[in-house]
Protein backbone atom coordinates (compact mmCIF):
# COMPACT_ATOMS: atom_id res chain seq x y z
CA UNK A 1 0.00 0.00 0.00
CA UNK A 2 1.31 3.43 -0.98
CA UNK A 3 1.59 6.01 1.79
CA UNK A 4 -0.40 9.22 1.42
CA UNK A 5 1.26 12.35 0.07
CA UNK A 6 1.27 13.84 3.55
CA UNK A 7 3.01 10.77 4.96
CA UNK A 8 5.54 10.82 2.11
CA UNK A 9 6.37 14.46 2.93
CA UNK A 10 6.75 13.61 6.62
CA UNK A 11 8.99 10.66 5.86
CA UNK A 12 11.21 12.57 3.41
CA UNK A 13 11.60 15.30 6.04
CA UNK A 14 12.73 12.61 8.46
CA UNK A 15 15.24 11.39 5.87
CA UNK A 16 16.61 14.89 5.38
CA UNK A 17 17.00 15.40 9.14
CA UNK A 18 18.59 11.97 9.62
CA UNK A 19 21.06 12.49 6.78
CA UNK A 20 21.92 15.94 8.15
CA UNK A 21 22.60 14.41 11.57
CA UNK A 22 25.02 12.09 9.79
CA UNK A 23 26.90 14.79 7.89
CA UNK A 24 24.96 14.84 4.61
CA UNK A 25 23.40 18.30 4.32
CA UNK A 26 20.81 18.42 1.56
CA UNK A 27 19.35 21.83 2.33
CA UNK A 28 21.96 23.62 0.21
CA UNK A 29 22.56 20.79 -2.27
CA UNK A 30 22.26 21.47 -5.99
CA UNK A 31 20.49 19.09 -8.39
CA UNK A 32 23.68 17.20 -9.17
CA UNK A 33 24.39 16.56 -5.48
CA UNK A 34 20.78 15.51 -4.82
CA UNK A 35 20.93 12.99 -7.68
CA UNK A 36 24.24 11.66 -6.36
CA UNK A 37 22.89 11.17 -2.83
CA UNK A 38 19.72 9.48 -4.12
CA UNK A 39 21.75 7.15 -6.33
CA UNK A 40 24.14 6.25 -3.50
CA UNK A 41 21.44 5.82 -0.85
CA UNK A 42 18.36 4.65 -2.79
CA UNK A 43 17.82 1.61 -0.57
CA UNK A 44 17.91 3.85 2.51
CA UNK A 45 15.25 6.13 1.01
CA UNK A 46 13.11 3.14 0.04
CA UNK A 47 13.33 1.77 3.58
CA UNK A 48 12.54 5.13 5.18
CA UNK A 49 9.69 5.91 2.78
CA UNK A 50 8.20 2.47 3.28
CA UNK A 51 7.91 1.35 -0.33
CA UNK A 52 10.04 0.64 -3.42
CA UNK A 53 10.20 4.15 -4.80
CA UNK A 54 12.39 4.79 -7.81
CA UNK A 55 15.20 7.33 -7.84
CA UNK A 56 13.13 9.87 -9.78
CA UNK A 57 10.36 9.81 -7.21
CA UNK A 58 12.79 10.26 -4.31
CA UNK A 59 14.41 13.15 -6.14
CA UNK A 60 11.00 14.76 -6.71
CA UNK A 61 10.15 14.43 -3.01
CA UNK A 62 13.49 15.94 -1.98
CA UNK A 63 13.08 18.88 -4.37
CA UNK A 64 9.50 19.53 -3.29
CA UNK A 65 10.62 19.49 0.35
CA UNK A 66 13.38 22.00 -0.41
CA UNK A 67 10.83 24.27 -2.10
CA UNK A 68 8.54 24.11 0.95
CA UNK A 69 11.41 25.08 3.23
CA UNK A 70 12.28 28.12 1.07
CA UNK A 71 8.68 29.43 1.15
Amino acid sequence: MMPTSKLQRTRIATCIADLSDNGINLSAANDHRLRQVVREHLEYFQLMLGYDSDAGEVLRLLKSRKEQIKD
